[in-house]
């Protein structure tokens, strides 16, 4: 392959390069705000008979996952002074939930529950997202107790992560095209100083 191939083939990969980030511009945003969307930490009282939801824009495929703890110092409401023991045997009720069936839940009707856990007080959790859209994660509270809860959404974005494997070997084709072609001119510079070379010393004997 002649010299001037290799830099018509690195225009182009060049050429390539510079319109997949203009054409990944839409998913850049989904990113963005798919980022803001997600809660890493947070700590939360529920009233009794109470629920809190968190919804998040999610992909097919994604994995989402999370611990949480439930804590209750036997309080009615708030500033309640009198304190009561028999909490201790209370949890919540946690669902994973589509918009479908987080607009049935509000309603009050029966709806279907794409993950959930009854009356637990401590929980790791890890829930493969089956639809693209928006899911709800939800705490339910449906006891007479105030309850508060700790815990932490995390998410792996599988389209997250093949954006990077993509952009990484786009960085990666044209150093190592541009690498390749620098060793090929400097075998080309070899030869024009070897066969001379080899041409006097043949001459000389």
């Amino acid at each position: 392959m002649k010299p001037t191939q290799y830099i018509r083939i690195f225009i182009v990969l060049s050429i390539i390069c510079s319109i997949l980030p203009a054409s990944n511009t839409a998913f850049n945003d989904n990113i963005i705000r798919y980022q803001q969307t997600v809660f890493t930490h947070h700590e939360i009282v529920i009233d009794s008979l109470s629920w809190k939801a968190f919804s998040i824009d999610c992909h097919k495929g994604e994995i989402i996952s999370g611990s949480f703890e439930v804590h209750c110092d036997g309080s009615l409401y708030p500033g309640d002074e009198q304190k009561y023991d028999d909490w201790i045997s209370e949890g919540i009720q946690f669902y994973i939930l589509n918009l479908t069936s987080y607009l049935q839940f509000i309603e009050g009707h029966a709806f279907n529950k794409s993950y959930c856990k009854y009356d637990v007080s401590k929980l790791s959790w890890s829930f493969q997202i089956p639809d693209n859209g928006k899911w709800y994660i939800i705490y339910y509270n449906n006891s007479i107790y105030m309850m508060t809860v700790i815990g932490a959404i995390n998410a792996q974005d599988t389209q997250i992560q093949l954006f990077v494997f993509i952009v990484g070997m786009i960085l990666i084709i044209p150093i190592a095209l541009s690498l390749f072609y620098i060793a090929y001119k400097k075998k080309e510079v070899r030869k024009l100083w070897l066969v001379p070379l080899l041409s006097s010393i043949t001459l000389v004997h």
